[in-house]
């Protein structure tokens, strides 16, 4: 990633923009233990 911008909508939502630049990389981080765990979590 070489850029992002995170926007906040309101007190609960937020938008996350993001140049991806590995994919490959973006993808191992979002299905890692710790991130599938979180997403249970927060009911994501």
């Amino acid at each position: 990633m070489d850029a992002y911008e995170l926007v906040k909508v309101d007190e609960h939502k937020s938008h996350l923009l993001m140049n991806v630049l590995d994919m490959e990389k973006l993808g191992a981080a979002m299905t890692c233990d710790f991130a599938i765990e979180w997403d249970k979590r927060n009911n994501c």
